[in-house]
């Protein structure tokens, strides 16, 4: 079983446009792309993912079986949080939320 990080960070945001604002006329960064439900903005080798939601910060890891791979984060502590997209999210006993995506 491998797992690799990835350089994406998701951030739980109220106001998208807010934070956009303050990521890219406050600290210089840019915008990459944009969708219904997020905004990615370019930091350096970072890539942010502004999003409308409630999680507060998500870190993500590219796997090669993503169901193997949540369940061995289960076994060892974690909470299933949900899925969405091929794609499952996890809450580790720390309180750090993980996203297992399928390596591409």
């Amino acid at each position: 079983m491998k797992i690799e990080m990835t350089n994406c960070i998701a951030i739980g945001v109220k106001d998208r446009d807010a934070a956009e604002r303050f990521y890219v006329e406050v600290l210089g960064f840019s915008v990459g792309d944009k969708k219904a439900d997020w905004t990615e903005i370019i930091a350096g080798p970072l890539k942010l993912y502004l999003c409308a939601d409630d999680m507060a910060y998500c870190m993500a890891v590219d796997v090669d079986d993503v169901a193997t791979v949540a369940t061995h984060f289960e076994r060892n502590g974690c909470e299933r949080l949900f899925e969405s997209g091929g794609e499952v999210f996890v809450r580790d006993p720390f309180g750090t939320n993980w996203c297992m995506s399928p390596k591409k």
